[in-house]
């Protein structure tokens, strides 16, 4: 047998798990030894599988005894990590749930007999002694539902039940998101802002539809309508994988936020405006200038692409060699709508160089840098740059700017709509509907799409005809 199983030891023909403890445990006044040693259970002669498998079961409950005791953040904890940790603080001082139930196959006597026993030992341990403090904390918690534990039978212990925080858990794996992510940040601030509002409690039907109302109508008193209805539209996803994920017959349904579809009025940089920041995000004296920069508002300017778009950006997805430079929008986009190929023609050689000088080998456009900024940070730093020509004017305003472009060219509703990704009036998108996604991709269709652009574009192109690619002729 070839085993290379970390803190594996054979004592006397016996398999152990036995490893120090970290040094940050060495004063904890529940550490009492130098190592924890524990038998795996299992035969001298036992095969590898068996021991491997003894083995997993020990470490896991090592590693979630010290995560507990050197948990010392006040954040609260999921109620199914709390139940994991209770388990491993009874099994790693070997205990188990339901010790101090009576039963049904010994008399009173007996039973009073060895629960009383049980208690003794329990106490000789003093495992929790710390139980009965005022001020709650993880660490209290933890202790809280073993000692609980102790006491119910051990078919209904492990009955578990749904509260807010195992919501998150379970959106994360449903979005496969990293919990580090900078997609999981924005969703994870409102959920926190949610269950810190309505307290972390058991989900029932009840309880969803009298916390959602209670939390718009306290927000209502907070932000607009309009920020309400967007932060409900993230907390119910997070609300259904929970109880998706636990299989419960709970129905969750935002409630209606009056106001929230008043239209909030966005600056539109005009033609002449468009021209003058083409010169600013040029202009190297400026203190604010970057080159990403540079290269982001060209690009947001002629497409209409969002800042979270091009932050996305892959640099395999960028193709401006050939005869119709293009990009492709693709991944984790708002719609479906929003993967969409975009012919570039406004200072198509310019945006070569600076790309090719943001390359960094994180393969995204616009350098890894970028891709790891807070979207709040990049608005921010937009709108600096925005400011030098109109005070108003946002990120938003590149992207209306390019409809506003496409309507006073004369494009058609479906092309603009294709070009930016909006939903068409007539539902599937007909040009959509006609060439598919990849069909987009054809030359037929590439040279559709960049007529389109330049026609949107041509106040940007006649200034400076030459950073135009032309369409082949023939």
């Amino acid at each position: 047998m070839n085993l290379s199983l970390k803190y594996l030891k054979n004592n006397n023909g016996s398999w152990y798990y036995q490893r120090r403890w970290p040094r940050a445990l060495e004063d904890h006044p529940q550490i009492r030894t130098k190592q924890y040693s524990k038998p795996l259970g299992v035969s001298p002669d036992a095969d590898e599988s068996t021991l491997t498998a003894a083995w997993t079961r020990i470490h896991s409950v090592f590693e979630d005894y010290v995560s507990l005791l050197l948990l010392v953040n006040t954040d609260a904890i999921s109620a199914k990590k709390e139940e994991r940790l209770a388990n491993a603080l009874l099994e790693a001082n070997g205990l188990k749930s339901g010790i101090f139930c009576p039963s049904p196959l010994l008399t009173d006597q007996q039973n009073d007999a060895l629960i009383n026993d049980a208690h003794h030992h329990v106490d000789s341990l003093g495992l929790f002694d710390d139980r009965e403090r005022a001020r709650s904390s993880p660490q209290l918690n933890v202790l809280d539902r073993a000692w609980k534990m102790l006491s119910v039978p051990p078919d209904t212990s492990a009955q578990s039940i749904l509260v807010l925080t195992d919501c998150w858990e379970a959106y994360l794996c449903q979005k496969e998101y990293d919990p580090a992510s900078r997609a999981a940040k924005k969703p994870l601030a409102r959920w926190r802002k949610y269950v810190e509002l309505v307290g972390d409690q058991v989900v029932t039907q009840e309880f969803i539809n009298t916390s959602l109302r209670t939390y718009a109508e306290q927000r209502r008193g907070v932000v607009k309508p309009s920020s309400v209805e967007r932060e409900l539209k993230t907390i119910c996803p997070i609300l259904r994988a929970g109880i998706e994920t636990y299989d419960l017959p709970i129905v969750v349904k935002k409630p209606r936020i009056a106001g929230s579809t008043d239209f909030t009025e966005r600056y539109v940089l005009t033609p002449d405006e468009q021209l003058k920041l083409l010169n600013v995000i040029a202009d190297k004296t400026v203190r604010s200038y970057e080159p990403w920069k540079e290269a982001a508002i060209l690009l947001m300017l002629q497409t209409g692409c969002n800042t979270s778009e091009l932050q996305r950006l892959e640099s395999r997805n960028v193709h401006l060699e050939g005869d119709i430079p293009y990009i492709v929008i693709t991944g984790k986009t708002k719609t479906k709508e929003r993967e969409r190929v975009l012919p570039l023609v406004v200072k198509v050689e310019r945006l070569i160089e600076l790309l090719d000088k943001l390359g960094d080998g994180s393969g995204i456009a616009l350098g890894g840098e970028v891709a790891k900024k807070d979207e709040s940070n990049l608005s921010h730093q937009f709108k600096t740059v925005l400011k030098n020509v109109n005070p108003e004017a946002t990120a938003y305003s590149l992207r209306h700017a390019m409809k506003n472009n496409a309507l006073a060219a004369g494009v058609d509703s479906a092309m603009t709509a294709l070009i930016g990704g909006w939903s068409s009036q007539l539902g599937v998108n007909p040009i959509q509907q006609q060439y598919g996604s990849a069909g987009r991709l054809y030359p037929k269709t590439l040279e559709r799409l960049q007529k389109a652009m330049i026609k949107i574009n041509s106040h940007m192109i006649q200034p400076s005809r030459d950073n135009v690619v032309q369409l082949r002729q023939g």
